[in-house]
């Protein structure tokens, strides 16, 4: 998760516990959107959760995969919605997250309209944050990044610092420059939190 800027000088600190991440401000933009429609599939997943777990929310996911696969383009963004709700909850396995993240990349980086894109997008963001992705499931993101426009870039840049792998450093790097003035600072935020892992790594490395 993300948090304020410290310091990258001598042992790393991580910096301070409160601010909202990044990646969840930006879904949050998304999720006010949702209306009656989340409030429906909340509920749903809470009583997934409370009446038979694990394998109440797969029957969810694999509901929602069904209906995507089936459900005419005004809907599409609605099912991904759904996907998000599951993985919110922390409780699929690692295994079935990168599943789900796998099919998320490949509608994310498709020809499809912009709410689809962004649905996809935001239920990565979703999963990144609660599941620790491999750089190499997220990856296509970071090669296609110059292609997304400014909105959907922030998504990307979130899913990227979210891995906490170096190699997303100079991609998230490059976007330090970009004109838009909101991907700067989701940028810059971004490569505070890999820099941190660097220098984590180093410190424990010299341990």
């Amino acid at each position: 998760m993300h948090h304020a800027p410290g310091s990258w000088a001598g042992s790393p600190s991580r910096p301070a516990v409160g601010a909202v991440p990044g990646r969840l401000r930006v879904g949050a933009v998304r999720r006010s959107r949702q209306g009656a429609a989340l409030r429906g599939r909340a509920a749903g997943v809470s009583y997934a959760l409370a009446v038979d777990g694990y394998q109440a929310l797969t029957a969810l996911l694999e509901s929602a995969w069904k209906e995507l696969d089936g459900c005419d383009a005004g809907r599409r963004d609605l099912c991904l919605d759904a996907i998000g709700d599951v993985l919110e909850t922390g409780r699929l396995t690692p295994d079935d997250a990168v599943r789900a993240v796998e099919r998320l990349v490949t509608i994310a980086l498709s020809d499809e309209g912009h709410p689809v894109r962004e649905a996809a997008l935001h239920a990565t963001c979703t999963a990144a944050t609660h599941y620790e992705l491999p750089y190499g499931v997220v990856e296509p993101l970071a090669v296609a990044a110059d292609d997304f426009e400014p909105l959907l870039l922030d998504y990307v840049l979130g899913i990227l610092g979210a891995t906490h792998d170096l190699a997303a450093l100079p991609v998230v790097e490059r976007f330090l420059r970009h004109p838009h003035p909101e991907v700067r600072r989701v940028a810059a935020e971004e490569v505070k939190e890999l820099r941190w892992s660097r220098e984590s790594a180093r410190g424990e490395a010299a341990r």
